[in-house]
């Protein structure tokens, strides 16, 4: 059996626990935490939704419309998956811009929240932008163990792909990262799944 499908028989049980606005409990009622965060329209919840196997974080032909910090139970109390707000949706006015961006960095330093790993997620198609930038600054900075997750890989070419991967070299290299931090994902495919589901379950790091 490999190891994809040993880690996804572990998951026996997921359900939404509750969306949190502010100071709660549940960030430090001792489950482990796994955040998932990204811009708006880079497929957060279509990748948590494939990397499950079902449907539990809602995807929106609206970017920017999550604005809640949405906790998922895997096994009861196995874990949660914690669904962050999306950021730099150029469409949603600055205020509600803002009031995103002041959640995420909120729950990453004051929520007193201290998660296993943070996902952040990229669009294949766009690379690392400013935003990413500022948050990856964040996590450094507030000493949260991060990996970057490439998403809608299938939406570009070999010789795309290859490029890609040299230019976030040099990116990464640039702040003290590696490529053994990236995970390459399509939620449309599946590529990625198993790597993800080996942190998730097996405590694995990708050196």
């Amino acid at each position: 059996m490999d190891k994809m499908n040993t880690a996804q028989k572990k998951i026996q049980n997921l359900s939404f626990v509750k969306g949190v606005v502010g100071t709660d409990d549940i960030f430090t009622d001792n489950i482990p935490q796994y955040a998932f965060v990204g811009r708006s329209n880079v497929g957060k919840s279509s990748l948590i939704n494939m990397i499950f196997g079902k449907k539990i974080a809602h995807s929106s032909s609206t970017p920017g419309k999550t604005s809640e910090i949405n906790f998922f139970s895997v096994n009861g109390d196995d874990f949660y998956i914690v669904d962050l707000p999306g950021y730099g949706y150029a469409k949603v006015e600055k205020k509600m811009q803002d009031k995103f961006r002041k959640r995420i960095i909120w729950y990453l330093s004051e929520s007193n929240a201290l998660p296993e790993k943070i996902f952040l997620i990229l669009d294949a198609r766009r690379g690392i932008a400013d935003l990413d930038r500022e948050l990856m600054d964040i996590l450094k900075l507030e000493g949260h163990s991060f990996v970057i997750v490439v998403n809608k890989i299938d939406k570009l070419k070999q010789s795309e792909i290859s490029k890609l991967k040299k230019e976030l070299e040099s990116q990464l290299a640039s702040i003290g990262m590696y490529t053994s931090e990236v995970v390459f994902c399509s939620a449309k495919t599946g590529r990625g799944k198993d790597k993800i589901l080996d942190i998730l379950f097996g405590g694995a790091t990708l050196k």
